[in-house]
């Protein structure tokens, strides 16, 4: 019989080896289909099993979240907008500076083309799927100008932050 602790040792990190059949067959023709299962599997379970440890674990990563949300729309607030979708799901996107290029030569007269230059610090599948939320809501008040949900959203980081810090902030 297998005990209950050995189980449990099985589940405290990811279980490669928990694939059955199918996993087996599919994961020698995509891979590493199998660690993302199990790792999307034990993001699932952390979340059924212990919401409140899975609430708070989330919020910690909505923190550079926010901060480079609202990082890159202050100081860049018209170069950000072209940063594609696609690379702020999959990684935390710093911009630090702008580029500029050339006009087009078919077009002499046209202005200068600004571009974003920025660093992507990669989120993976598990991550991106819990900041989705975060990254709506932020994009949706910020297109209201409502800073309301920043403001929460700042506050509640803070807060977390504060509570795991052995260390009182003054």
């Amino acid at each position: 019989s297998v005990s209950k602790s050995t189980m449990g040792a099985r589940d405290a990190s990811v279980d490669f080896d928990k694939a059955g059949f199918i996993g087996r067959l599919l994961n020698g023709t995509i891979p590493f289909l199998n660690a993302g299962i199990q790792g999307s599997i034990n993001t699932v379970r952390l979340f059924k099993d212990n919401p409140k440890a899975a609430i708070t674990r989330s919020m910690a990563l909505g923190i550079p979240t926010v901060a480079f949300f609202v990082w890159n729309k202050a100081q860049f607030p018209e170069t950000s907008q072209q940063i594609p979708d696609y690379e702020n799901a999959y990684n935390w996107i710093l911009q630090y500076g702008e580029g500029t290029k050339a006009p087009d030569p078919r077009y002499p007269n046209a202005a200068p083309e600004k571009f974003p230059i920025y660093i992507k610090v990669p989120k993976g599948p598990s991550v991106a799927a819990i900041t989705a939320p975060i990254e709506m809501l932020l994009k949706i008040a910020w297109q209201q100008d409502d800073r309301s949900v920043i403001e929460k959203l700042a506050w509640g980081g803070s807060t977390i932050v504060g509570a795991m810090s052995p260390v009182e902030p003054t």
